[in-house]
């Protein structure tokens, strides 16, 4: 039982350095702060398109 304990025991993480608390005063300052959060930490890769492939070409594959 004590093995089981020790094993669930997670180390510490990097220490985060506290951010400052921000409350924006109208919608503009509020997607600004999204759009800043999301290029901070971009969820994935989101395929751009390349000159081989356009838009036209997608098209004709369905």
């Amino acid at each position: 039982m004590a093995s089981l304990a020790a094993w669930s025991v997670r180390p510490p993480g990097p220490k985060k350095e506290p951010q400052a608390l921000v409350v924006p005063k109208n919608a503009a300052e509020e997607q600004k702060l999204k759009l800043e959060r999301l290029m901070k930490n971009p969820p994935e890769d989101l395929g751009t398109l390349t000159r081989e492939q356009s838009w036209g070409s997608v098209a004709a594959r369905k």
